[in-house]
């Protein structure tokens, strides 16, 4: 008896021995057992999964329409800006009126020094040597329109030598639905985008 005793525990040490050595399970291993105790997806469950999916995906895409128009258009009101501080600092720098001419059905403007008479010579963008310009037909602003521009009734505003406008005024851009003003105040100059 003894030894039938020692017998059966020699099996069961062997038996925990390679057991405690074996090879863990493998991944494939565990995923059919795994596979195994799920049950399959109900037509439901999938179609509401998709309905959710479909949901987050159109509100990325309005998100992503309504980032570009506000883009755009903060880009075309940043171009205007930036062509409006350059012939207001030109004025100041030269002493001579410099103004910017805007044309509304041809979505451009130009910088330009108002002396003398009509035709006006361009300022020259002092980096690329060429006239100060901005065609918002042809840059990155396409779609984006200049609706109107009213300095006083006129579509040129001019600033003196001390950088102060000829008149205050407007300049409305649209694109779509939204737009920007660009107002430019009387006597201070000073430009704000609403």
């Amino acid at each position: 008896m003894r030894a039938k005793n020692n017998d059966n525990t020699m099996r069961a040490c062997s038996r925990a021995r390679r057991s405690a050595f074996s090879q863990p399970p493998t991944l494939n291993s565990e995923l059919s057992t795994l596979n195994s105790k799920l049950k399959a997806l109900t037509l439901i469950e999938v179609l509401v999964v998709l309905v959710l999916m479909g949901i987050a995906l159109s509100l990325a895409v309005v998100s992503i329409r309504d980032w570009s128009v506000h883009s755009k258009l903060d880009g075309a009101a940043k171009q205007i800006v930036q062509a409006l501080r350059f012939a207001q600092g030109q004025a100041m720098v030269t002493g001579d009126d410099a103004a910017v001419e805007f044309d509304a059905n041809a979505e451009t403007l130009r910088c330009v020094r108002s002396v003398g008479d009509p035709p006006y010579a361009n300022l020259n963008d002092p980096l690329t040597k060429r006239p100060y310009a901005i065609d918002l037909v042809a840059s990155a602003q396409a779609g984006v329109n200049i609706s109107s521009v009213n300095f006083d009734g006129d579509a040129t505003v001019t600033f003196n030598k001390d950088g102060a406008p000829s008149e205050g005024g407007t300049v409305v851009l649209q694109y779509g639905q939204m737009s920007r003003t660009i107002t430019i105040t009387p006597v201070s100059g000073k430009i704000v985008v609403q």
